[in-house]
């Protein structure tokens, strides 16, 4: 008996609006999920065969509203967050349950941009530096440290959990570190860097997991990218902007890139160009 493979393209993924915004592998699950544009969500044991799911349609993500990023703790449960305030949450990735929490506390309708966790706790972060975190993403708790370092009112477009600590990365280059949302700890090399500039946005930050390897950092602004050892001090590479073909000329996606070991960095375009780095 043969299997047939689903493609992501032959599901109703691909009415109207076809970009990839989100991924995650799920481990305790066994399965990837993905998440685009008009909140649509699809989940795969393979990455090859595709099942289309309608949950965050169901529950009312209005269109437009794009799924920013998905992330789960093993043995808890999904979070999606979006535009507009949206988060949702999901056992298994099919039924969501929308989370007013959030949007009834001074977070309100502001962007949720990014969500990370260190395996025992959520942590989102927004426009004009809004933090929360939850440990079973259904209460919430939000922190205002940011806006009394040099960081000040300025948006936070990622978050990652490093094995030490959280990493934000936003405006301007802004990043800042901390354990647990209560203390923060601004770091300015990146913002001071002359070639990545004040001006440039860090939309994307990845940790290889490995200390001799480091950090990633990626900008929508004008592609830039720099690297680190310690997410304190950055060195500015320009291989991204000198990268042969289309890929120079290529917008790295919020999110999109990950890190594969004996291989280096990896990232997505949004014209769907695929690019991999080694630094």
């Amino acid at each position: 008996m043969s299997v047939r493979t689903v493609a992501l393209l032959e599901t109703d993924w691909a009415a109207n609006v076809n970009s990839i915004t989100s991924v995650h592998w799920s481990y305790d699950l066994s399965q990837y999920i993905i998440g685009g544009d008009d909140g649509k969500i699809a989940t795969s044991a393979t990455g090859e065969s595709w099942e289309y799911q309608s949950g965050l349609k169901d529950i009312g993500w209005p269109n437009g509203t794009s799924v920013k990023q998905i992330t789960k703790i093993p043995g808890k449960k999904y979070l999606a967050v979006g535009d507009n305030g949206h988060v949702a949450i999901s056992d298994t990735g099919v039924v969501w349950t929308d989370l007013d929490s959030i949007g009834n506390t001074v977070w309100g309708t502001t962007n949720v941009n990014a969500a990370a966790s260190n395996g025992s706790m959520y942590m989102i972060v927004g426009d004009n530096s809004l933090v929360a975190t939850s440990i079973d993403g259904i209460t919430w708790t939000l922190h205002i440290g940011l806006t009394g370092l040099p960081w000040g009112i300025a948006n936070v477009y990622s978050v990652i959990w490093d094995g030490d600590r959280f990493v934000l990365g936003g405006d301007g280059g802004r990043i800042a570190t901390t354990i647990d949302g209560t203390l923060f700890e601004y770091k300015n090399s990146l913002r001071n860097n002359p070639a990545w500039g004040a001006s440039t946005r860090l939309t994307t930050l990845i940790y290889s997991g490995y200390p001799d390897v480091g950090y990633l950092a990626l900008s929508v602004d004008n592609n830039k990218a720099a690297w680190s050892l310690n997410a304190i001090t950055w060195v500015y590479d320009g291989g991204l902007d000198t990268a042969s073909g289309t890929l120079g000329s290529t917008t790295p996606g919020i999110s999109g890139a990950s890190y594969k070991p004996g291989y280096g960095f990896y990232l997505i375009g949004l014209n769907a160009q695929i690019g991999r780095a080694h630094v």
